[in-house]
């Protein structure tokens, strides 16, 4: 995914001079099956698609670009990377936050590197392994700002080894501040974070259920009605992982 992003534009017409540091901004999709994706998500959401170029399209919602999806390459699933929503936080300085997450333990994936006429960007495994974007722009900012929209993402969580840890490591970069804790049982608990009165998502460790897993960021799409999406999305083939 991130190599794929180095080469593709990301409509230059919605991203601001002034970014809102550290709030979520693009989501990008790498699948095996693009076309059957492009069918199945507007199944139970107002997504509409873009094209971009031959090798790239576009998730729209209300018409304005919000996302983006591409073939995830034989090569790239050789190399480990498994079907993906990745999701990109915007920066003020893309470099500085790589610098400082590098020194954070974090892993430099992609870039620093620049998209021509739209922005800067780079890709970053925090340091117990989930993969994240990092973006800014030249132009207008469409970025997150915490308020639920119906056929935007609303909720990013993080399912890794060592939450405190994690919620430090995303602090220093992004500001994010912890918004209230939920317990999940057993003495584990589930910390949101956002900044002000608004809330991005949660951060849990990972659970015994889920000890295979690698840790990964887990995106949600504000619906009208989740019953109705989910009958929507199961008959179109999707598998229900958690009622």
């Amino acid at each position: 995914a991130p190599s794929r992003h180095a080469r593709r534009g990301r409509c230059n017409h919605l991203f601001a001079p002034a970014p809102m540091h550290g709030q979520f901004i693009w989501y990008e999709l790498s699948t095996p099956a693009v076309n059957a994706a492009k069918k199945f998500y507007p199944r139970f959401t107002d997504w509409g698609t873009q094209p971009f170029d031959n090798d790239y399209t576009m998730w729209t919602t209300g018409g304005v670009p919000m996302g983006g999806i591409f073939r995830l390459t034989d090569e790239m699933r050789q190399q480990g990377v498994p079907p993906n929503w990745m999701p990109y936080v915007e920066s003020s300085d893309v470099d500085e936050t790589t610098r400082q997450a590098t020194s954070l333990g974090g892993q430099l994936v992609a870039g620093p590197g620049d998209i021509p006429n739209v922005g800067r960007y780079a890709v970053v495994r925090h340091p117990q392994g989930a993969v994240f974007g990092v973006y800014k722009s030249i132009n207008q900012s469409r970025a997150w700002d915490g308020t639920n929209v119906v056929g935007r993402f609303s909720w990013h969580e993080l399912m890794t080894t060592h939450a405190a840890k994690a919620f430090d490591f995303y602090s220093a970069l992004f500001g994010w501040e912890r918004t209230g804790e939920m317990d999940m049982g057993g003495g584990e608990m589930y910390t949101m974070y956002g900044k002000g009165e608004k809330m991005y998502g949660g951060i849990f460790n990972r659970p015994p259920e889920m000890g295979g897993m690698h840790p990964f960021w887990l995106v949600y799409i504000h619906v009208k009605d989740v019953g109705e999406a989910v009958a929507r999305a199961t008959k179109a083939g999707a598998t229900v992982k958690r009622p």
